[in-house]
């Protein structure tokens, strides 16, 4: 065979290859695509679904942390050093063949996970809440951790698309059969790294998934309720920061110029002294809810007889974790009352029920929070 046909089959087969690639980034997203549903039966009550299947999940549940997600992780990591746009224009033909390769094994590790779905939500989720009473007995299978689960996977399918919709951009940019790649395709060091970056950060949003995954089968209910009421702590700072800026501003006009803060002059300057108090006031209130949310759980998720189930049903569960967004929205709520100053809405009753709707809050964490950890700490001790 001469150069020249050489040269010729050698970019004819490196076309075919990136055809193959092209059509196995195709099928990925294909997995990947949103409202899968597939093997659900909805003809199964919730009841006959635990009693009859609870083993069979167990196993499907052990396998899926345990191999499945950090094989995946692996392999997400393996594709993320293949798929490197000037190396790809290099070495076009051995860079393809391992493509290839880990699209099969990508293939067949996500619809294994597809399939221990399709038994961990037999019932579908969105069924549970009627029944989120009285199921302790399902220990790590509670409706509530596999909701939790569910939304985990939902956010992780939602990453692999991006990730292989963009790895299919990149390949199809590829100019594989010219000898002398374009200026501006993608073998340009300045394209080449904006292509990865842009990938990295994908991939890595990937890998964030597949962690949060697995940590909500791993991780004990006080640690995800924990860091449930962490990441609102983050929020109900920043209103307490407002808060006290209001006050401070109030008191010193000359520093409304200077303040970069979500608080108009105007409102400010329009404050009167009744409202001022008012706000003074909510302050111990809003350091209160932040004390508890931080501190309350603390205990438990340190302490070395810390549990990995209690003995709360889904429905107290859920009640519980959402406590802390429900002060917080309270609490943002006030802030934009007091910011608006509308005299018909800075009445006394209104405020007073806002507050009171903060208390039914902390009480109702504080009654489910004793009756979660009764049996390993001393509540009291928490606050």
């Amino acid at each position: 065979m001469s150069l020249t046909a050489s040269s010729r089959w050698n970019a004819s087969h490196i076309l075919e290859q990136k055809t193959s690639v092209l059509k196995g980034f195709l099928r990925l997203l294909q997995s990947c695509e949103p409202g899968y549903d597939r093997a659900t039966d909805t003809t199964k009550s919730i009841d006959e679904d635990a009693s009859i299947r609870i083993a069979q999940k167990k196993e499907r549940w052990n396998r899926l942390h345990s191999v499945l997600l950090p094989l995946l992780d692996r392999q997400i990591t393996n594709l993320s050093e293949l798929l490197h746009p000037s190396d790809l224009q290099q070495e076009s033909a051995s860079k393809f063949e391992l493509l290839l390769g880990i699209q099969c094994d990508l293939e067949d590790t996500i619809n294994q996970v597809r399939s221990a779905q399709d038994t961990l939500f037999l019932v579908p989720v969105r069924a549970f809440p009627a029944h989120f009473n009285n199921d302790q007995h399902l220990h790590e299978l509670k409706p509530f951790r596999l909701r939790g689960l569910k939304e985990s996977l939902e956010s992780l399918y939602a990453s692999l698309y991006a990730v292989f919709e963009r790895s299919t951009h990149m390949t199809k940019r590829l100019m594989v059969s010219s000898p002398t790649p374009n200026a501006d395709g993608p073998s340009s060091p300045i394209i080449s790294r904006l292509e990865r970056k842009v990938l990295i950060g994908l991939l890595s949003s990937s890998r964030d998934a597949i962690k949060l995954a697995i940590e909500w089968m791993l991780v004990s209910e006080f640690q995800i309720i924990h860091d449930f009421w962490l990441r609102e702590v983050v929020d109900i700072d920043r209103v307490l920061f407002s808060f006290s800026l209001l006050t401070n501003l109030s008191h010193n006009k000359e520093r409304n110029h200077q303040s970069h803060q979500a608080i108009e002059k105007t409102s400010v300057n329009l404050l009167s002294e009744p409202v001022l108090q008012v706000v003074k006031s909510l302050i111990p209130v809003i350091k209160l809810s932040r004390l508890f949310y931080k501190k309350s759980t603390q205990r438990a998720v340190n302490g070395s007889r810390r549990p990995f189930v209690t003995e709360i049903d889904s429905r107290r569960l859920d009640c519980l974790s959402g406590t802390a967004s429900s002060v917080r929205f309270i609490l943002q709520k006030l802030l934009q009352m007091l910011k608006d100053n509308n005299p018909d809405v800075l009445d006394g009753p209104l405020m007073v029920k806002e507050v009171n709707r903060i208390q039914i809050c902390l009480e109702e964490a504080l009654f489910s929070l004793n009756l979660a950890v009764q049996n390993f700490i001393d509540v009291a001790e928490l606050l």
